[in-house]
C-alpha cells in the first residue's frame, strides 16, 4: 500500500517520514555514499487533466509537487555480510495543495528507485445523477466526472434536498392545483443542477487550470455549488434553480430553495449572481 497524506490546505500541513534503502556490494563503510531525492506529481492525477493545465513549474505561488527535505545527503551504512552493505537515509515528504499521486525518486551511486505517494482526502465518492440531480460546470481542465465528488453524507443529503426541491417545485398550490408556478413555462425544470463540488481526491480545485487558488473551500467534499439560471437568458440552460432576474427583482424561487436547504439544517449563500453555495 502506498503512503497517503492529506493535501495541504485541508487542515494541518502534513509531513511523512520516509527512508531510502540501498544495498551495495564492494563498497566499504569507510567510503562516502550520497543520495539525491526528487518528487514529481503524476500527470492527470487527482482529477487535474494535465494537457489543459499550465505547467506545474510555471510560476505558481504554491508547491505543486510536494517537498522532500533534505533533498540530498550522505547515507549511513551497516554491514550485512561479506562486502554487502545496507545503506539508509531518512527524509520527509510534505504534501502539496493539489491532490494526486506523486513519484518520489532516489538516486544512489548511479542506481535509481522510486515509490508512489498518494495525496488525497480519503472516502470521497462521485455524486450520482438521477431524475432530480444533474451535473453541470465541467471543463476541459476538470470534466464533470472529476468535479462532482463529496463525502457519502453530503451526497446523501444533496439527493434528499433535490427530492424535496422537486416535490415543492412541481407540487400543488394553495388551491390544490398542480404546479406551484404562475404559468406552465417552468414545468419540468425541477432538476437540481449541481455545479462544482470537489475533485476525486479533494485538495486544490483550480477551476481555471492555472494552479491558483479559486474554489478555496472546495477541498474536502463538503462544499456544493448549485447553478442558477434565468428564464430566457441566451446561453443559459433551462434547468436548475429558476429566477427571473437578480435576487429580489421579479418573481424568483431562491427564497423557497433556501427554505428547503434550511429545513435540512444547512445554509445556502448567493454567490456571484450565478450560483448558490451550500457548505455542509
Amino acid at each position: 500500500m502506498r503512503p497517503s497524506l492529506l493535501p495541504n490546505g485541508t487542515g494541518q500541513r502534513e509531513e511523512k517520514p520516509l527512508t531510502v534503502l540501498a544495498i551495495t556490494n564492494g563498497l566499504s563503510l569507510s567510503q562516502s555514499v550520497y543520495v539525491s531525492i526528487a518528487s514529481e506529481a503524476d500527470d492527470d492525477s487527482g482529477g487535474h487533466v494535465q494537457s489543459y493545465h499550465s505547467e506545474r513549474s510555471g510560476g505558481s505561488s504554491i508547491d505543486l509537487d510536494g517537498e522532500v527535505d533534505p533533498s540530498s545527503g550522505e547515507m549511513r551504512g551497516e554491514w550485512i555480510t561479506g562486502w554487502t552493505v545496507r545503506w539508509e537515509f531518512d527524509f520527509k515528504f510534505t504534501s502539496p495543495e493539489p491532490s494526486g499521486t506523486h513519484t518520489v525518486t532516489a538516486t544512489v551511486e548511479g542506481m535509481t528507485g522510486s515509490a508512489n505517494i498518494s495525496v488525497q482526502v480519503e472516502g470521497l465518492e462521485s455524486l450520482s445523477t438521477s431524475s432530480n440531480v444533474h451535473w453541470v460546470g465541467g471543463t476541459d481542465q476538470h470534466p464533470d466526472k472529476y468535479s462532482h465528488y463529496g463525502t457519502p453524507d453530503v451526497n446523501d443529503a444533496l439527493q434528499t434536498i433535490a427530492n424535496d426541491w422537486q416535490e415543492w417545485f412541481n407540487g400543488n398550490d394553495a388551491n390544490g392545483n398542480p404546479n406551484a408556478h404562475p404559468d406552465d413555462k417552468f414545468k419540468g425544470n425541477d432538476q437540481l443542477w449541481v455545479n462544482d463540488m470537489s475533485l476525486p481526491a479533494g485538495g486544490l480545485f483550480d477551476i481555471r487550470g492555472n494552479w491558483k487558488k479559486s474554489h478555496s473551500s472546495h477541498r474536502e467534499g463538503k462544499d456544493v455549488d448549485i447553478w442558477i439560471w434565468t428564464y430566457g437568458h441566451p446561453g443559459i440552460p433551462t434547468g436548475g434553480v429558476e429566477t427571473t432576474g437578480r435576487i429580489g427583482s421579479g418573481r424568483d424561487y431562491l427564497k423557497e430553495f433556501w427554505d428547503v436547504v434550511k429545513d435540512h439544517g444547512r445554509k445556502a449563500e448567493y454567490h456571484n449572481e450565478n450560483h448558490i453555495h451550500i457548505d455542509f
